[in-house]
């Protein structure tokens, strides 16, 4: 009844509603968040004993604010009175009934209604009574407003009274030590700037570092806890919180059969009632599930503040962490109330922040602030050739892969933007790595291909290009030969057999040209590998045939890459000479054999089959170069065993012979080794027998051998049975020779045994080679193969005569005693059977190697057979369907294979350094530059101003001082810097050289270099290395403390996935961006870094790009989404600005961009790749600059058409004709 009357009612359905479809953002917390008046004066008379530093305006209202949440206020002098603090009733503002409202009352009670508790009461105090006892809140200045600052401002000024000191608090049945001390939780990035701060600004207070109780392991619990407690400050970070996790709470009481022996250690940090906690950087703990955050919640203090430029990084919902921590019922403890607050409670989540968190902006305060002034420069930079070569090429592929044009206009009728997102996304991310340096992502490495060493110069990233273009030319000419043969396939053995010979003919003679070049560069290659053999000493030798020489000295080069892949190109050419060989002499038999062609016995005939005839034996001699290398190896393999057979050079197995002394207890034992014996004999003259079969299959000569044996057709069918039973028979012959170690050592072979088991079973289903061969042989060798069960082994047999030899009595020397005998028979049979068996295993090793051999051999036989298969199956006959639309997809496979091999070639001329013309090589004093309009780096102030439309825009563009100082002869001082070594790319030796002319111009400035890449600053760091310039980074051990002390550390490099945020580098004053950014957020954190309150000198932010490429998109992009927050901010304002007007401006658009943005969405879940960008903008990012140089262009053609010159010119006369009249007029 009550649900329905009060929950149910239309108006609050229809509310909830409403507020349910709102949506939500960062900047409501933001917006929601307290910013003092400034019309208060009364914080300005706040003074912090002990404080080594001057508070702005704002930092004294924000400490009078922090007061107030602790429950103190600041009370001025007066009457003679010291200032000092005071305690307020109720130090936090709160509403007197948040979310309930009245309704009706029931006689004399009232009763109060809330719909975010979904609740009635009759005194709603009850539930803020939990609010009221909050101390404590959420700071969240803006970057660089000097948050460190103010909380030690707050430890200075408002300390636990000391009587409350040093006692002891029972809290949960434990014992906590009341301290004085305030605790500070950062990240480790911060924890030595933390140090440095208290030490710069309050020197006198008591600070330590707690690093983990494993490092107090040598002094009592107690001792540490009193010693923390008595300390002003203690930091420590969040990866020691996540450490203690373990120590931080009681261990769970369990039914035990005896008491505990060891005590759990505790953490000393849950051992204390701190007077106040404060974490740093708290979006860390923004889930409030992490270890971290979960001791965090457990430390006893009175005082919590979550200290935050940046709370929100996602949404709302990460506000629910810092409420965890703060202890904020019923939010922290309640999800349904939480969740109702942040889905339909817009207003009252805006009261609740409004009183517990505090933020300031810099466009708030800059009346209040003296930092130093920013200028912002961009500097755009062309290509190198190679790099603009390789830029595009990828461009190219990007275009082909998403089925556009190079403009970006589809070229499917179809085309859907949703299906090629992934990819369009991809090569966005490659492209933009591109045009830092080739090698940036693991993409653009492994399309270069992978290599060991230092990073590629951009000489031999041309090197690279070049075989990549070459690998790619080979491709699509294999592609198109092989398209004109098939296509040749179709027309054959009918009346368009001509038209295929002309094809075929026309096929031979191009790809003739193609192995005379594969030739030369084998030759090339060949000799160059001669050369470095020579001067390290050793030279190839060179006997027998050309050709045989070239397969010999192979051996000789193979330390030489250059020379396998000449050869790979060779041989792979070669087949498709011998198809299109083949297919000729096959074509002129058609012709000869067709009547209707060729007259029998005709001069044409004649002619026709002579030339068939040498076309076959052409094919034939190809065929066999082809198989050259593997026909070297295989009858090399063979001519070893031929010769190891004519010499009898095989391995000897040694007969087993007995020895017949027995005794009356050892007879049982020396009959089964007698058995045994038998068997091994019978196994080796088997293992003689299938060594001599397996010898004689092997030394078979091998098919396509010049020899005066006339050929039957049937060459390759014996061949392949040759095959099979080699196959079978040394696969028997592997398993008898295991046998035979199994009955000498009792050590069974698994792998031998698997194999035959495998093999046996395929052939018992008629499958795998030989199968009837293979289990006739199987059945012999079990005949021989002795029982392990029945007759042991012969390393059994001595061990069962040494346990005979230890139950016998013992031997008494001298007497002649049954027992002497017996134990003279064991030790004489020990002996001999100890004898057989290392004579026996060193034959059976002997054998294995010998049966390995014979393997080799007939994997290179097995080798040389299927690579003649190979080229048999590529001259098969065509038997698949011969209609005119295979002929037509075969015809145009052709031609689009020759148009793709024309663009390869024709990009594969560009990096050489030939004459186009003669194709000489070109030396460089045989260049000469001659340009119309010089390609030089080009610097820019970033233009924040802002056009109205139907205005002119204002003639006082936004020129700060820097750019008349900054003019063109400084950026070619920076152009005309000497680096050491080969240069890296434009980019990289853009900003080398800029780094070296500061430390000329600028002495002692530091830098920060910033890019999102983390792969770029490995190329960074190495340029600067090579140049000499000391740099750290983020990464490193004790990088930040190295960066702020070592003056020889000039350069920091911070990349886009480092938790930054709270990070002070004041030290530097320049910020090199390496590449523009979509999303500003991810650039500001890094101009944060230098542009904060500390900062002594004027600040500068060198943007760098590079033209006509993605990032000139990018940044166009940025620009234009900037000028839109700065349209937003400045409504209802002048449209004529200054400098001075916009500096707080784009520091209002920058605010919004920082509080708008969700951070934890900025950079990809892809760990490689960079910034995220939406769906909506890839295609503007990919293509923009495209399109705004193709209307730059138009712009210019119709500029220089002489009717529209002519036009424009009768425009201005009559303007100025008109403008004279109305001089007239008035005058």
């Amino acid at each position: 009844m009550v649900l329905s009357t009060f929950f149910n009612d239309e108006e609050t359905t229809t509310t909830t509603t409403q507020a349910a479809e709102t949506t939500w953002t960062p900047l409501d917390f933001y917006e929601a968040a307290f910013v003092p008046p400034v019309t208060d004066g009364s914080a300005l008379a706040i003074e912090v004993p002990g404080l080594n530093a001057s508070l702005y305006p704002y930092q004294k209202r924000t400490l009078k604010w922090l007061l107030h949440r602790e429950g103190m206020r600041w009370v001025p002098p007066s009457d003679g009175s010291a200032a000092g603090l005071k305690s307020v009733e109720d130090p936090v503002t709160l509403q007197p009934a948040r979310s309930f409202g009245e309704i009706a009352s029931s006689g004399n009670v009232q009763w109060y209604l809330s719909h975010l508790y979904h609740a009635i009461s009759p005194e709603p105090s009850a539930f803020l009574s939990a609010e009221k006892e909050v101390r404590g809140g959420i700071l969240s200045e803006e970057m660089g407003l000097g948050k460190t600052l103010e909380i030690i401002g707050l430890i200075l000024l408002h300390r636990r009274p000391p009587a409350d000191e040093d006692s002891y608090l029972n809290v949960n049945n434990e014992r906590l030590l009341k301290s004085g001390a305030t605790l500070i939780v950062c990240p480790e990035s911060l924890r030595q700037q933390w140090m440095d701060e208290l030490e710069r600004h309050a020197p006198h207070l008591l600070v330590s570092y707690y690093p983990g109780r494993a490092q107090f392991r040598n002094q009592s619990e107690e001792e540490v806890f009193r010693n923390m407690a008595a300390h002003d400050v203690i930091v420590t970070t969040y990866r020691t919180l996540t450490a203690e996790i373990h120590y931080a709470t009681k261990p769970p009481e369990r039914s035990r059969r005896r008491e505990r022996e060891y005590e759990r250690p505790k953490s000393p940090l849950t051992q204390i009632s701190w007077w106040r906690v404060c974490l740093d950087e708290a979006q860390m703990i923004e889930t409030g599930v992490s270890a971290a955050a979960l001791v965090a919640r457990v430390l006893h203090r009175v005082n919590a503040w979550g200290v935050t430029g940046t709370p929100v990084k996602k949404d709302v919902q990460d506000l629910l962490g810092l409420l965890l921590f703060l202890r904020f019922e019923p939010y922290c403890s309640s999800p349904q109330v939480w969740k109702a607050l942040t889905k339909n409670h817009k207003p009252l989540f805006h009261d609740l922040f409004h009183d517990i968190a505090i933020r300031h902006t810099k466009k708030l305060v800059r009346d209040e602030l003296e930092l130093p002034a920013q200028k912002r420069f961009v500097i755009t930079l062309p290509f190198t050739a190679v790099e603009e070569q390789h830029y595009q090429s990828i461009f190219a592929e990007m275009a082909e892969v998403c089925n556009v044009d190079l403009d970006g206009n589809p070229m499917l009728a179809d085309w859907d933007p949703k299906s090629y997102e992934e990819a369009m996304r991809t090569y966005l991310n490659r492209l933009r790595q591109a045009a830092l340096h080739p090698e940036v992502g693991v993409q653009n490495r492994r399309a270069l291909g992978h290599r060991a060493g230092p990073l590629r110069t951009v000489d031999e990233v041309l090197t690279a290009m070049i075989e990549q273009s070459d690998a790619s030319i080979r491709t699509e000419q294999r592609a198109y030969f092989t398209a004109r043969l098939n296509h040749g396939q179709l027309l054959e053995n009918g009346p368009l057999v001509k038209e295929a010979l002309a094809i075929w003919n026309q096929t031979r003679r191009e790809v003739e040209e193609v192995v005379g070049r594969c030739r030369q560069e084998l030759d090339a290659a060949m000799n160059a590998a001669k050369r470095t053999n020579s001067e390290n000493g050793a030279a190839p030798n060179t006997n027998g045939t050309p050709d045989e020489d070239v397969i010999e000295g192979l051996d000789e080069y193979q330390a030489s890459p250059e020379v396998g892949e000449a050869l790979m190109r060779l041989r792979s050419a070669l087949e498709v000479q011998h198809r299109a060989i083949f297919f000729c002499a096959n074509a002129r038999f058609q012709i000869k054999s067709n009547p209707d062609f060729t007259e029998p016995d005709s001069a044409e005939f004649s002619a026709l089959q002579k030339l068939e005839e040498e076309g076959y034996e052409t094919a034939k001699g190809v065929r066999r170069e082809i198989l050259s290398e593997n026909h070297k190896k295989a009858t090399k393999a063979m001519r070893k065993l031929g010769n190891d057979a004519a010499s009898q050079n095989f391995v000897t197995i040694p007969e087993l012979i007995p020895n017949p002394v027995k005794g009356l207890e050892s007879a049982a034992v020396v009959e089964k080794v007698e058995e045994l014996y038998g068997f091994l004999n019978l196994q080796a003259n088997l293992i003689d027998e299938w060594r001599e079969v397996i010898v004689g299959l092997l030394l078979q000569p091998l098919v396509d051998e010049e020899n005066e044996t006339e050929t039957t057709g049937d060459e390759l069918v014996n061949s392949t049975a040759i095959q099979e039973q080699l196959m079978v028979h040394v696969q028997v012959l592997r398993a008898t020779i295991a046998d035979r170690q199994d009955a000498i050592s009792g050590l069974q072979n698994l792998l031998v045994k698997h194999e035959t088991q495998t093999t046996k079973a395929l052939a018992m289903d008629g499958e795998g080679p030989a199968p009837k061969t293979l289990i006739e042989l199987l059945d012999v060798r079990n005949k021989v193969k002795p029982s392990l069960e029945k007759h042991g082994c012969l390393r059994g047999a001595i061990g069962e005569l040494r346990a005979l030899a230890a139950r016998l009595p013992p031997h008494e020397p001298g007497k002649e005693s049954r027992a002497n005998m017996e134990h003279a028979v064991v030790n004489r049979q020990i002996k001999d059977i100890q004898a057989q068996i290392q004579a026996q295993t060193k034959a059976s090793q002997r054998l294995e190697r010998e049966c390995d051999e014979f393997t080799n051999a007939m994997n290179l036989r097995l080798d040389y057979y299927r690579q003649l298969q190979a080229i048999s199956d590529s001259v098969d006959v065509y038997e698949g369907p011969k209609t005119q639309d295979v002929l037509t997809k075969w015809a145009n496979a052709a031609e689009t294979a020759h148009r793709k091999l024309s663009s390869a070639e024709a990009k594969h001329r560009y990096p050489h350094h030939n004459c186009p013309m003669c194709k000489r090589k070109l030396k460089i004093t045989d260049l000469h530059t001659i340009t119309l309009k010089p390609r030089e780096l080009t610097l820019h102030t970033e233009d924040v101003t802002m056009s109205t439309p139907g205005k002119k825009r204002s003639t006082a563009r936004n020129k700060s001082a820097i750019y008349s100082e900054f003019g063109a002869d400084k950026l070619a001082q920076i152009r005309d810097v000497d680096l050491e070594g080969p240069p890296l790319t434009t980019k990289v030796d853009s900003i080398v050289r800029h780094l070296l002319w500061l430390r000329e111009s600028d002495p002692g400035a530091k830098s920060i270099v910033f890019s999102q890449y983390r792969d770029f600053l490995q190329v960074i760091g190495s340029a600067l290395s090579r140049s000499r310039i000391g740099y750290t980074s983020i990464d490193k051990p004790n990088g930040v403390q190295r960066f702020k002390e070592d003056a020889g550390m000039e350069c920091f490099l911070l990349h886009g996935r480092a938790q930054s945020s709270g990070l002070n580098l004041v030290n530097a004053s320049h910020v090199f961006l390496c590449e523009p950014l979509l999303n500003t957020a991810i650039e500001l954190q890094a101009i944060a870094r230098v542009d904060r309150i500390g900062q002594q000198h004027e600040t500068t932010v060198w943007l760098y790009l590079v033209e006509g490429t993605v990032e000139e998109s990018i940044y166009n992009l940025s620009v234009k989404r900037r000028l839109q927050h700065l349209s937003s901010v400045t409504k209802g304002k002048s449209k004529e600005t200054t400098p001075d007007v916009l500096e707080p401006t784009l520091e209002a658009a920058n605010t919004f961009e920082m509080e708008n943005a969700s951070l934890s969405k900025l950079m990809s879940k892809d760990r490689s790749a960079g910034e995220a960008v939406d769906k909506e903008d890839l295609w503007e990012c990919l293509f923009g600059h495209v399109a705004r140089a193709a209307n730059s262009e138009s712009r210019e053609e119709r500029r220089e058409n002489p009717a529209v010159m002519n036009l424009l010119a009768a425009e201005a006369a009559e303007s100025r004709r008109m403008v004279e009249n109305a001089s007239q007029l008035e005058t």
